[in-house]
């Protein structure tokens, strides 16, 4: 699978297939149409995923349209042992973390992130308070460790449960919960910080 795939396809209503019949004609005969449909219906979170390893990177979509070649090659060794969505966000991830070690990118914070952080105001007045909250909720997330910033993600972010983010990360149920209870106190510790205007 060599053709880039758009980030934007599939605008136009289509008959609304299970991925498991897509599976099956994509390892049954190469469909490359059922892959097309598959990636749609997937590409947003493969993008959350990739976002929250990088940051704001400008080879987001590079990185994007390598995890789609390897989920196509890797397609054929998919044995149905963990849910699709987190055998999609391993490779999604790891895509993610080989851009990296290429680019030997030092784990330096970034300021953008459309996860995690909500807003309801609708009055104009607050724009700008609004506007520097969340700013500064983007620049904090992306001071915690990549697998704090992971965890959250998988659990906050996408709601996905225990036993589905320890298939995703490769770890027991016991280390998500875990995991997650550092990585909840350690964004508390940065927002203290923060509020002592003793962090940026």
């Amino acid at each position: 699978m060599t053709e880039r795939v758009s980030s934007d396809f599939g605008r136009s209503g289509a008959e609304v297939v299970p991925d498991e019949d897509l599976l099956r004609r994509i390892g049954g005969a190469g469909d490359k149409q059922a892959f097309t449909v598959l990636m749609r219906r997937h590409l947003p979170l493969l993008r959350k995923v990739i976002y929250t390893v990088l940051g704001p990177d400008e080879d987001l979509e590079d990185v994007l349209q390598e995890s789609l070649v390897k989920i196509w090659q890797a397609l054929p060794r998919y044995r149905y042992r963990s849910a699709f969505t987190t055998w999609l966000y391993r490779i999604a991830r790891n895509a993610a973390v080989d851009h990296i070690r290429r680019r030997r990118a030092s784990r330096r914070i970034m300021t953008r992130l459309h996860l995690l952080v909500g807003d309801d105001g609708e009055d104009p007045e607050e724009q700008v308070l609004r506007d520097e909250e969340r700013d500064r909720r983007r620049r904090l997330f992306f001071r915690l460790p990549e697998k704090d910033r992971l965890i959250l993600l998988y659990r906050i972010g996408e709601g996905m449960t225990v036993e589905e983010t320890a298939s995703a990360l490769g770890v027991a149920a016991g280390t998500v919960k875990s995991r997650l209870s550092r990585a909840r106190r350690r964004a508390l510790d940065l927002w203290k910080e923060t509020e002592n205007g003793q962090g940026r």
